[in-house]
């Protein structure tokens, strides 16, 4: 079959990935490559992070400027800004907030881990200081490109071949599959499936990016500003030697999935009662 017979959505979507996939492939052989010669610039984390980000947008909407006859514009990719995108941003936010505060206060009650201090106590202020920027330009990264490719495109236009549910699984599956290099056991991937999930719910309901990227930018910003005193970022925690380190992770990985399909239930009810006030309108 060729591609001019398939459902343009379908067509964005699975040339998205695919493109996406070759791009970040190259960039990767590039980057190992790179790594045993001495440009610095290409043996920074940090800076490869970035450039990936950035691949991981331009590539996508790319490939939905092509299908939209030459044409793009944000509302393509659910971007369009409106009266209420604003609000949806600082939700998005807050949804995070409350879920890591929930995480590190059910942490601190069973004793697993104690507020040590602030980082400035345990190392210079720039270093903090400097330590808290990269953090926020990496979630900030993160948060806006991930979700134009994998909830402005990936779930939004396979919704519209397809349906929301099955969107939603496999474009939070993508996502997962995205992080394996990052995360390799169970419990971490799982976490990130949930969040994926968690992503693309709030996408459905508001039908716009504006949530999922103020919810996935401070999940990932307020969650690295918490750190130990061997790293010092905004806050310092003392973890209890008595569990070990394993334990904790074990314990911080099972709460966070609570927590998380908590917050899933939340949003599948508010999803149901819009979507029956839709019905009883029409």
């Amino acid at each position: 079959m060729s591609l001019r017979k398939l459902d343009k959505n379908f067509k964005i979507a699975i040339m998205t990935l695919i493109l996406t996939v070759i791009s970040a492939g190259i960039f990767g052989g590039f980057t190992l490559i790179m790594s045993k010669t001495k440009l610095e610039l290409f043996n920074n984390g940090i800076v490869n992070t970035l450039i990936l980000e950035i691949i991981v947008t331009i590539v996508p909407c790319l490939v939905v400027k092509i299908n939209s006859g030459g044409k793009f514009n944000l509302e393509l990719i659910s971007m369009k800004f409106e009266g209420n995108s604003s609000s949806n941003l600082f939700i998005g936010m807050g949804i995070s907030l409350f879920m890591i505060t929930t995480l590190v206060v059910t942490l601190m009650v069973t004793r697993i881990i104690s507020i040590k201090g602030f980082g400035f106590e345990f190392a210079p202020v720039n270093k903090v200081l400097w330590s808290v920027f990269l953090v926020f330009l990496v979630a900030i990264f993160a948060g806006i490109c991930e979700e134009i490719f994998c909830r402005g495109i990936l779930l939004n236009y396979l919704a519209k071949w397809k349906g929301e549910i099955f969107a939603l699984i496999v474009s939070s599956i993508i996502f997962t599959a995205f992080h394996i290099t990052r995360y390799q056991d169970i419990n971490s991937l799982t976490n990130v499936f949930l969040m994926g999930i968690i992503l693309g719910i709030t996408f459905i309901v508001t039908k716009s990016l504006y949530m999922p990227i103020g919810l996935h930018f401070a999940w990932d910003f307020y969650l690295d500003l918490w750190s130990t005193e061997k790293d010092p970022s905004l806050f310092v925690v003392n973890l209890n030697n008595k569990f070990g380190i394993n334990y904790i992770d074990k314990v911080d990985g099972w709460e966070q999935i609570i927590i998380k399909l908590i917050i899933i239930i939340i949003f599948i009810a508010i999803y149901i009662k819009i979507r029956n006030q839709a019905r009883e309108v029409t």
